[in-house]
């Protein structure tokens, strides 16, 4: 379950703490309870910023057991995990897009056809498609192993910051379970470590 925001910035961002919020979503779901519309209605009819809307009805929702950690309001789960590199975009981007470079950071062996619609594969057992290729900003595959639930995705996204820094996010949707989606965020936030001291090498 993710933690709660500290109640003292819940209070200054919206007025109320924690147990107001959570009693006002208890009355507005005594009528019927969707994600969207609770928000909506934090925000038009409690003036709730759409941030902080959301926060708190995803806080209420896990903590009510509507939600599981990691899931979304379409009821699939993901992990997400980034890191600011000390490394310019190109060098970012070629080591997910050059198989080479992709087998030297990763530790095992990867062939691929960097083209949408072209094929992957690895000594890990990983396998998959490519779905969205935009250079220098976003790669997305398909994602397969036998390990793990069938037809998940990855969605790599680059964005070029100051003094030659990259921030690279990915995003690992379509997950089994929650328990799924935290063993695979172990995972990929340990391969972002070595991409990390690979390209800061």
């Amino acid at each position: 379950m993710k933690d709660r925001i500290a109640e003292d910035k819940v209070v200054k961002a919206t007025g109320h703490g924690w147990d107001h919020w959570f009693g006002v979503l208890n009355s507005f779901a005594v009528q019927g309870y969707d994600h969207t519309s609770a928000a909506k209605h934090l925000v038009e009819k409690h003036g709730v910023s759409m941030w902080y809307a959301q926060t708190i009805t995803i806080q209420y929702e896990q903590e009510r057991g509507l939600r599981g950690k990691r899931q979304k309001t379409s009821g699939e789960f993901e992990c997400s995990v980034s890191r600011t590199i000390s490394a310019p975009l190109a060098s970012c981007w070629n080591a997910w897009a050059n198989a080479e470079d992709l087998s030297a950071w990763m530790n095992c062996q990867h062939q691929q056809e960097f083209v949408v619609a072209g094929r992957y594969s690895n000594s890990d057992g990983d396998m998959g498609e490519f779905t969205i290729i935009e250079p220098m900003q976003r790669i997305r595959f398909t994602w397969e192993h036998p390990n793990h639930k069938p037809g998940s995705r990855v969605t790599i996204e680059f964005s070029e910051k100051e003094d030659a820094r990259t921030l690279v996010r990915l995003v690992h949707g379509r997950l089994a379970d929650t328990a799924e989606a935290d063993d695979l965020s172990k995972a990929w936030g340990q391969m972002m470590d070595q991409l990390k001291a690979w390209l800061e090498r």
